[in-house]
């Protein structure tokens, strides 16, 4: 059985180990890891709040999204979530100038109507 969070640690491994996928030089890989894991950390930051941390969405995001089947939703759903990650990161600049809780807001409202549409469970009738 595979659970939510499952599909969310595995997305944070790849985002965050996306760098050392780079071959050659040392340097560029270095330099391109505290940069992903920079934006990374700032994004999560600024969606994180105490009524829903990055965690938790993700985590609900993912429940969300499941089919049914591990293997048919472990073909989509780091598209989806890598979807949400880049919406997080231009709401997060745009959060930058209009302050964190604009950012919090959002993703509590983004998490919160992905949550309430019941999902997309291809097997529920």
């Amino acid at each position: 059985m595979i659970f939510p969070w499952m599909y969310a640690a595995i997305f944070i491994c790849l985002i965050l180990g996306l760098p050392f996928f780079i071959p050659e030089n040392p340097t560029i890989i270095l330099i391109f890891a505290i940069i992903n894991t920079s934006i990374f950390g700032c994004v999560s930051y600024f969606i994180h709040s105490r009524h829903l941390s990055a965690w938790r969405g993700l985590r609900l995001i993912c429940g969300s999204f499941m089919s049914g089947c591990g293997n048919i939703t472990f073909l989509y759903i780091f598209f989806v979530l890598f979807f949400y990650y880049l919406q997080a990161i231009a709401k997060t600049i745009q959060g930058i100038s209009r302050g964190r809780e604009f950012t919090q807001n959002w993703w509590i409202e983004t998490v919160s109507k992905r949550a309430k549409s019941g999902g997309w469970n291809i097997f529920r009738q």
